[in-house]
């Protein structure tokens, strides 16, 4: 009698495909079970899977080139046609190393292949950690389900805070970039048209539960009340969705990080237009909210020294001050009302970038500021000749030194 187990349609949908792309498309029982048993260790389970052993013949042959057992095919009335698998995640590198040969098509009522793909991120060889970073290193080290909410200005780094904080860790990432539009089909899934046929495909939020995964939802502020269908995901317990009646278990490990410009109260003035006004509900399902302000000078002078280095830029120790004594006196001025605009550290970087191409501090300087309104853009050049001036012509490269100007602002 064949042993059941609690493999769902879904898990054999899976290791079918990942059968296939290893090239077995005729085993024998040996091949077979060594196969399963590295398939098995690799998901962190025990049970096998008593569909395979049902579908064998007499000869000891199964034919995954051309049977589809009964256990995997969609229990509908209507026709569906095959749906070709556009991505399988690999499981860890043990999997990934088998052989793979050509996807093969797979018939199947929905899809646990999710158009979010999962991935370590790389750790950056520039990246100087500040502010937060080792407490959220702790979280996702804890393995613990416990929702961070990062908060701060553009560009000081929230977004490759979490990414390299994973990468240190060897999470999994799924990042969900979050707009005015972005609703429950986007986040938790739903049915999609796929060669003709209607299919449900899990969104980010399910796959990244599922697979224990860390979910960024990044610049969550700009989403509208269409974001309560997290309320249940933020609890860190299985959740419905309501389309299938499927519940989801999240796996070990799950995490949920949002990041955004404000703390959900919207847009103090006009530098974020379109930063919504989130419901307080939601917002108190985050338990840690961090506020992650700009780098003190002498780590943004680290940041710049590490890009540079990475890029193979010859930034100069002088020019790289004068960078970051300029940038913190506007951001000074901002908090103290006296700026309506900042130079964050992204900004900086792309000035490095533009002098590494140039050559030119006065051309990189300019053309970096230039996104700002022609006033914003003339007074934060006239903040870096205060802090800086050219040395005389013919008194070497021409690298700005610092200023000893009594006048210089603040």
């Amino acid at each position: 009698m064949a042993r059941q187990s609690s493999w769902t349609p879904t898990d054999k949908i899976d290791m079918l495909v990942a059968i296939r792309k290893a090239g077995l498309t005729s085993t024998n029982r040996t091949d077979l079970n060594v196969f399963i048993a590295k398939y098995l260790k690799a998901a962190k389970r025990k049970d096998f899977p008593w569909w395979v052993n049902k579908f064998r013949s007499a000869r000891g042959q199964y034919d995954f080139s051309t049977d589809i057992p009964q256990a995997v095919k969609p229990s509908v009335s209507r026709p569906v046609s095959p749906v070709k698998a556009a991505y399988v995640a690999p499981i860890n590198d043990e999997v990934a190393s088998i052989p793979s040969s050509t996807m093969p098509a797979v018939m199947m009522s929905y899809s646990s292949l999710s158009t979010a793909m999962p991935y370590v991120p790389e750790r950056h060889p520039g990246f100087i950690p500040f502010g937060a970073y080792g407490d959220l290193l702790a979280i996702l080290k804890s393995r613990k389900f416990y929702p961070v909410f990062i908060a701060g200005l553009s560009g000081n780094g929230k977004t490759q805070m979490v990414e390299q904080a994973c990468a240190v860790t060897k999470r999994e990432l799924i990042r969900v970039s979050v707009t005015i539009e972005t609703d429950e089909d986007d986040l938790l899934g739903g049915f999609r048209l796929v060669n003709g046929a209607t299919v449900f495909q899990y969104g980010p939020v399910v796959e990244a539960a599922r697979r224990g995964s860390v979910l960024l939802l990044d610049e969550v502020d700009f989403g509208g009340t269409k974001l309560l269908c997290l309320q249940a995901v933020l609890e860190g317990k299985p959740f419905l969705l309501k389309k299938t009646g499927e519940v989801i278990h999240p796996a070990s490990g799950f995490q949920v990080i949002a990041t955004a410009n404000t703390k959900g109260r919207g847009a103090e003035n006009t530098r974020y237009v379109g930063n919504q006004i989130m419901n307080e509900a939601f917002l108190e399902r985050f338990p840690l909210t961090v506020n992650h302000d700009y780098p003190p000078m002498a780590v943004e002078s680290k940041i710049l020294k590490a890009f540079a280095e990475v890029q193979g830029i010859a930034l100069t120790e002088t020019f790289r001050g004068n960078l970051c004594t300029w940038s913190d006196y506007i951001r000074t001025a901002y908090k103290e009302g006296g700026a309506e605009d900042v130079i964050s550290t992204r900004r900086l970087l792309h000035l490095v970038t533009a002098f590494g191409m140039f050559n030119d501090e006065r051309k990189a300087l300019e053309y970096t500021v230039r996104r700002f309104d022609d006033v914003t853009a003339e007074t934060f050049i006239q903040y870096y000749d205060k802090v800086a001036v050219v040395a005389p012509e013919g008194a070497g490269t021409g690298i700005p030194v610092a200023s000893n100007d009594p006048n210089a602002p603040f």
